[in-house]
């Protein structure tokens, strides 16, 4: 016989990102029939898209099957895009039109890009906060540089701006790929892109430690980037992107990574329970994760949308942070005593290149071929899915190896 449903309490999460997989792990309670929610049917390791960006790695390795993820569980799944929340009925409307109640809503609906109202920015520039995206960035590279073989006999510009992990990691990775590409076009000479990494601050990399973010800026000179920083944007065309002060640089592909904001649900959700959402789009939730300053106690803000305020600063909007708060609100709904949730900061890493990585952990600053070797073993024990990690071993191997890239085909 089955089991009722209608007795148990209805949770519904919205999002399969790391927030919600990590909230429906925690639960693991027999008495809440949990709805996840998404309008992908997969999870996103958000934190190797620049791989597939940069052909280092196919999109089915770093995507896992959103019903594989919650199998164990027993949740539901429901690929559909939430337009709207009823706080006031305890239900969410589908872009289906199906409306789905809940007794508690968990919202971890993630990030976008954020362009800061740069001019031409919207129009001529590619975000990577998805698969899609990557996809595009791959394709239009490999696109400019079969244009270029064919007509141009020349370098292909590509500027990449914002210096945190995301824009560094891809500067990287893609002054490598140039070097690759130079047996399929050596006709482009010995550097098939010519890779500009452009960041508004004084230095790149600006969470980490300066001799770190020093180190970051030496590794990508030294593979043939070129670092601008203190180079703020006023404007980007399909062909050139124009810095405050003057300077044109040409661009046949421009990537945004400088900045990212709440997803648009943040501020429809803040407009139902009538707060504002902040300038990033993120809600101000309490130690509990529920949106501060609201009498909603059943909806609870995890992820990049919550804006956490411990000790005067803001958690950053990281995957460590979202799993955190899933994990913490799955232990306040089975412990309603639990205490209020304290983020642990287990450091930051980011990756330059073949064999060259930062890893600042508390007191402790490693860079190089060890900080590479703990960069990958990380990574790969966040990766989702038994599959996916031994295609991703198999094809770092394989580019370590043999330096070369196989995922460079065409897709978009």
């Amino acid at each position: 016989m089955k089991p009722d449903l209608t007795l148990k309490k209805q949770v519904v999460v919205i999002g399969a990102g790391f927030g919600g997989l990590s909230f429906i792990k925690a639960l693991d309670d027999s008495s809440s029939q949990i709805t996840l929610i998404d309008t992908h049917n997969y999870h996103t390791f958000s934190p190797l898209l620049y791989q597939v960006a940069s052909a280092g790695l196919t999109a089915e390795s770093i995507a896992h099957p959103a019903r594989a993820a919650i199998r164990k569980s027993g949740a539901t799944f429901l690929l559909d895009t939430v337009i709207d929340i009823e706080p006031d009925h305890n239900r969410v409307l589908l872009g289906s039109g199906e409306r789905i109640n809940y007794d508690t809503l968990v919202v971890a609906a993630g990030s976008v890009t954020a362009d800061f109202g740069v001019k031409g920015a919207k129009e001529h520039t590619l975000g990577m906060k998805t698969i899609d995206e990557a996809l595009l960035i791959r394709s239009k590279v490999m696109r400019a540089l079969e244009d270029a073989s064919r007509y141009g006999h020349h370098a292909v510009p590509i500027v990449i701006v914002g210096g945190g992990p995301t824009g560094v990691e891809l500067a990287g990775a893609l002054a490598e790929l140039s070097k690759v590409l130079h047996k399929d076009f050596p006709e482009l000479g010995p550097s098939a892109l010519k890779v500009t990494l452009v960041e508004a601050g004084d230095r790149l990399l600006p969470m980490f430690p300066d001799s770190l973010s020093a180190v970051a800026k030496r590794d990508l000179i030294r593979r043939g980037v070129e670092v601008l920083t203190q180079g703020q944007v006023a404007e980007v065309t399909a062909k050139d992107v124009s810095l405050k002060g003057g300077r044109l640089l040409e661009s046949n592909l421009t990537v945004w990574t400088a900045g990212v904001k709440g997803n648009s649900l943040g501020d429809i959700l803040a407009r139902h329970l009538g707060v504002s959402a902040r300038r990033d789009g993120r809600i101000e939730v309490d130690g509990h994760c529920r949106p501060t300053g609201t009498s909603y106690p059943n909806i609870f803000v995890v992820g990049d949308l919550a804006a956490r305020n411990e000790k005067g600063t803001i958690l950053p909007m990281v995957a460590p942070v979202a799993m955190q708060m899933g994990r913490h609100v799955a232990a306040l709904l089975k412990d309603p005593d639990h205490p209020e949730l304290k983020y642990r900061d287990k450091g930051s890493m980011a990756t330059i290149g073949r064999s060259d990585a930062v890893v600042w952990v508390g007191k402790i600053r490693i860079s190089g071929l060890i900080a590479w070797l703990a960069w990958l073993g990380l990574h790969l024990a966040y990766l989702l899915g038994g599959r996916n990690r031994l295609q991703v071993v198999i094809d770092w191997g394989w580019n370590y190896l043999t330096y070369d890239r196989t995922a460079r085909q065409i897709l978009r």
